[in-house]
């Protein structure tokens, strides 16, 4: 026997503080991926892909494990892991242009041994909430943006 949890519904409010995204925000990024990870069937209460790009900014806002993140809509630590896997795959494939990573070999290693002897993470270069890597908007995606100190431009 199956059992499915109830899915939580957000108030505009709370999408907002749940992602960090608004919803026309979250609209704007569908119209790119959307078609990429729509589910081709309804059957046994598949996720939209709304919901899909719900647990993958969710887990890439708070960090949160992957069950407390599938919790959050309702569904378990596998399919949340998944939603983030098919959603990240799917920004990088449609949404590629839109990111521009700067500065050499040598910088990048740099910030790789500050990330690794503040936080024992190994192989990590940098990330994309602009306050380890500069991260530089180069096309016309500002909703995509935050400001975080001398770190936007």
């Amino acid at each position: 026997m199956r059992y499915f949890r109830n899915r939580r519904k957000f108030s505009v409010e709370q999408y907002y503080e749940a992602t960090g995204f608004t919803l026309e925000e979250a609209g704007k990024i569908l119209e790119k991926i959307g078609p990429t990870i729509q589910r081709p069937t309804a059957r046994s209460r598949s996720l939209t892909p709304h919901q899909l790009l719900f647990l993958a900014l969710r887990a890439l806002k708070t960090g949160d494990d992957l069950s407390s993140v599938g919790y959050s809509l309702g569904v378990s630590r596998s399919t949340a892991g998944r939603a983030v896997k098919e959603v990240s795959a799917a920004i990088i494939e449609h949404m590629h242009e839109n990111i521009s990573l700067r500065g050499t070999e040598l910088e990048w290693r740099q910030l790789s041994q500050i990330i690794w002897d503040k936080y024992r993470l190994p192989n990590v270069c940098g990330a994309l909430d602009g306050t380890i890597v500069k991260v530089f908007n180069e096309n016309d995606a500002n909703f995509l943006w935050t400001r975080i100190s001398d770190f936007f431009r």
